[in-house]
C-alpha cells in the first residue's frame, strides 16, 4: 500500500516524464503525415455521406494523431521514422473504420497497432532511428529523457503508455499482451529506479 507521500512523489515523477517528453504536438501541414492526415480528414467526411462512420471516430483519430507522434517518437528516436510508423498506424484505422472501437478503447487499439507495426519493423530490420536519442533544449528534458533510456525495454514501455501517454495499466497490459499485474511491477520497478537517478521531485 502507497503512502501519501509516495503518491505524491510518484504524481511529481509523472509532471517531470511529461516534460520529458513534450512531443505530444500535430504534425505540420505541409509534411507528408500532415498531408496525410488532412485526406484521412476528407476520406473519413465522405466515408460518413456514403455510409455512416460514427460522429466521434474521426474526432478521436485525429485527436489521438499528436500522442500517437509522441509514443512513437519515444520508441523509434527519429522523427522521420515515428511519423511513418504514425501514417501506418492511421492506414490500418482506416481500413478498419467501420469496426474501431470507441472512446478509450480506440486509443488502446491505436497503440496496440503501432506497438506492433514497430516491433515488426525492427525484426525485419526496416528501422533506421539511433538509440543516441534526441537532443533536448533543457537540461532536465535531458536528465529525465537519459533516466528513461537507462531503464529496461518492458519498463520503459510500461512508463511510457501509462505515465506518459495516461492509459490505464489494464490499456497497457492488453497492448503489451501480459499480465495487469506484470505492468504495474514494471511501472513499480521504473518508478524507484527513476526516483534514484533523479533524486527528489
Amino acid at each position: 500500500m502507497q503512502t501519501s507521500d509516495e503518491t505524491g512523489d510518484r504524481a511529481g515523477l509523472g509532471d517531470r516524464l511529461r516534460d520529458g517528453f513534450p512531443g505530444s504536438v500535430a504534425p505540420a501541414g505541409d509534411t507528408r503525415l500532415g498531408r496525410m492526415v488532412a485526406r484521412l480528414k476528407a476520406a473519413l467526411d465522405a466515408a460518413a455521406v456514403e455510409r455512416p462512420v460514427r460522429a466521434t471516430i474521426r474526432a478521436d483519430l485525429i485527436d489521438l494523431v499528436p500522442r500517437l507522434r509522441r509514443y512513437a517518437a519515444a520508441l523509434t528516436y527519429d522523427p522521420l521514422e515515428a511519423d511513418d510508423l504514425v501514417q501506418t498506424t492511421l492506414l490500418k484505422a482506416w481500413e478498419k473504420r467501420e469496426h474501431l472501437p470507441g472512446g478509450p478503447a480506440l486509443a488502446a487499439w491505436l497503440f496496440a497497432v503501432l506497438r506492433r507495426t514497430y516491433l515488426n519493423e525492427r525484426r525485419r530490420g526496416a528501422g533506421r532511428g539511433s538509440e543516441a536519442g534526441a537532443e533536448g533544449a533543457a537540461t532536465e528534458r535531458n536528465a529525465v529523457r537519459d533516466a528513461v533510456d537507462r531503464l529496461s525495454h518492458a519498463q520503459r514501455e510500461a512508463l511510457l503508455l501509462v505515465t506518459v501517454e495516461g492509459l490505464s495499466p489494464e490499456a497497457a497490459a492488453a497492448i503489451i499482451d501480459c499480465a495487469v499485474e506484470t505492468v504495474r511491477d514494471r511501472l513499480d520497478q521504473a518508478h524507484d529506479r527513476l526516483a534514484r537517478d533523479l533524486g527528489p521531485v
